[in-house]
């Protein structure tokens, strides 16, 4: 067993590798199920219970990606590092992103589903977004890795409140995603473009809120009306150049 890295899981999530600073000596850990593509924006966080050095990862990755190295350094994984605050995708060689993480530290992980971004956190605070147009979003695991002997993670999927406020990422992408289709479909109805809404809702799968024949028929009364105001706004006008007295002519031809 001292060729392997390995874990010991409880309620806390332990590193029980050789300590040694090489790549292969690092190993991660993968959630059981994968991100829910039609959640919008996914999250989670990691407390940093024990791990002085920083020598730790913690990001996303699809199901095939090899567990006996940190996030990032292969394909179809993406995470930020502890020890050098770098941002790691596809690559063993990291971008300047953020700052770096030590034991005491809540670091948390965003992916948003709808513009194929992530972002992570720190005690609370954005750090911007960190890689954008990721690939294979519908196979994406919550992932953390760890590196040096000792270091102990502690998870939070949610079951208690998180250090960084995710409600207004949240409420972002659900305004973009669930009210705007609803929105423009409304605005078609109301002009009266009764076949554009009727097939942008099939293409949003929308139930449309008023049927074409309706539409119809409320756009024939709003041009009977429109003439209408129209006609008598004339008749207005030309009343204020005639004599007193003359006004019932004109008035009985309203």
């Amino acid at each position: 067993l001292s060729h392997y890295s390995f874990f010991f899981v409880s309620s806390y999530l332990s590193f029980l590798g050789n300590g040694k600073q090489q790549q292969k000596d690092a190993a991660s850990t993968r959630a059981d199920y994968p991100i829910p593509p039609q959640c919008g924006v996914y999250y989670f966080e990691i407390t940093i219970v024990r791990g002085l050095k920083g020598c730790m990862g913690v990001g996303v990755c699809g199901k095939s990606v090899n567990l006996n190295r940190l996030p990032g350094w292969d394909r179809y994984s993406y995470g930020y590092h502890g020890d050098d605050g770098n941002f790691f995708s596809f690559s063993g060689n990291g971008v300047s992103y953020g700052p770096k993480f030590t034991s005491g530290d809540v670091v948390g992980c965003g992916i948003n589903l709808v513009n194929k971004t992530i972002f992570f956190t720190k005690n609370g605070v954005h750090l911007g977004i960190a890689s954008r147009d990721l690939e294979h979003i519908d196979d994406l695991y919550p992932t953390v890795g760890l590196q040096t002997t000792g270091e102990v993670v502690d998870a939070n999927f949610g079951q208690r409140p998180f250090r960084f406020d995710i409600r207004p990422e949240m409420e972002v992408e659900s305004f973009s995603t669930v009210s705007c289709p609803r929105l423009v479909s409304s605005w078609m109805a109301c002009e009266g473009y009764s076949k554009s809404m009727a097939s942008f809702c099939n293409a949003a799968k929308l139930v449309p809120e008023e049927d074409e024949q309706s539409i119809e028929m409320r756009k024939g009364d709003n041009s009977f009306f429109m003439r209408l105001l129209s006609n008598t706004n004339l008749i207005t006008a030309l009343q204020k150049k005639i004599p007193n007295g003359e006004e019932n002519s004109l008035s009985s031809c309203k």
